[in-house]
């Protein structure tokens, strides 16, 4: 969990660098798949933490980790591409979906 905690600062200190120079609300250096891939870990690990009970979330947050059901939700959206704007998720981004299996 740690590991994706880190990697989403990351993102979120790229996006901020990105949105300083004026290109955009994200950096465009970072691949699609790595940044879906990061904030379904880390939307993944608030959801879980804040669906355990409070006595094992207590003693989780002791070591650092809090789990925000609503952060986490909103991480699972922008990983599936989801906004409220579209009423299909985005997910022709990058590379193509559809591949041929290797036979």
């Amino acid at each position: 969990m740690q590991m994706y905690r880190q990697l989403g600062k990351y993102i979120e200190q790229m996006d901020a660098d990105a949105q300083a120079r004026g290109e955009g609300p994200e950096d465009k250096s970072i691949d699609v798949h790595f940044r879906s891939g990061v904030y379904l870990g880390v939307g993944m690990s608030h959801i879980i933490i804040s669906l355990m009970p409070a006595r094992l979330a207590t003693l989780i947050e002791l070591f650092g980790y809090k789990g925000n059901r609503h952060l986490g939700l909103a991480l699972l959206q922008k990983a599936g591409g989801w906004t409220k704007e579209a009423s299909e998720p985005a997910v022709t981004q990058g590379a193509p979906l559809e591949r041929e299996m290797p036979r």
